[in-house]
């Protein structure tokens, strides 16, 4: 009896010499290392996600610009943009102007007007425009056209007046002041780069911006 005594107390001896030596003391925590280093070597989540520790974590793309539809410029208000030839274009006051034909070239034309009119350049041609002006206002009221804001521009960004020292011209567009309901017509001559697409009517009416119709 008295020997399972002693073997009992030399067991319990042993087994708290054990359990003393695993138990760290506070000399031997690491206190030099942050606990949040110890945190960063788990494995890192992104949106649920795990990935090994080391490996490159994805990023969200980049957002892609989004394409904002420029919007047209109004109609006739640009070169690029010019009222249909044959529309009836509003130039302001009450007027409206359309393009009813396009002699081009109209070198020939030009010529027979009068023998005096210059031959244009190799690089230039006359074009002839008839017009019509309508006035919109209530039949007592008045409407007053110069045709000094019928002007022509194209590729070359050049202002052409219309009948620039040409002479003869038949029917000839006249300015003047007519009553509300009724209309003036005539021609009016160019001279533009010679085969130029891009020519088109400017007109330039009082106190208003520049107004451009197809001739074409």
């Amino acid at each position: 009896m008295k020997i399972k005594l002693a073997l009992s107390m030399i067991a319990f001896v042993i087994a708290a010499c054990v359990c003393s030596n695993t138990t760290p003391t506070p000399q031997q925590i690491d206190t030099a290392t942050p606990r949040y280093i110890l945190i960063a070597t788990a494995l890192p989540t992104i949106q649920g996600m795990s990935y090994p520790t080391g490996a490159p974590i994805p990023t969200q793309p980049p957002a892609q610009p989004i394409n904002t539809p420029v919007p047209a410029s109004p109609v006739g208000t640009t070169r690029d943009n010019p009222f249909p030839s044959g529309s009836a274009a509003d130039i302001g006051s009450n007027m409206t102007l359309s393009v009813l034909s396009v002699v081009r070239p109209a070198d020939k034309q030009v010529k027979q007007y009068n023998m005096f009119n210059d031959t244009p350049a190799p690089a230039q041609e006359y074009i002839q425009v008839m017009i019509r002006v309508q006035c919109t206002s209530s039949s007592t009221d008045t409407c007053n056209f110069s045709t000094y804001s019928i002007k022509a521009v194209g590729s070359d960004g050049q202002v052409h007046d219309g009948n620039d020292f040409i002479a003869g011209v038949p029917n000839e567009l006249q300015s003047g002041e007519f009553f509300g309901g009724s209309s003036i017509k005539g021609n009016v001559v160019f001279l533009v780069p010679k085969g130029d697409p891009t020519v088109v009517l400017l007109v330039e009416p009082f106190l208003h911006a520049y107004i451009y119709i197809a001739l074409q």
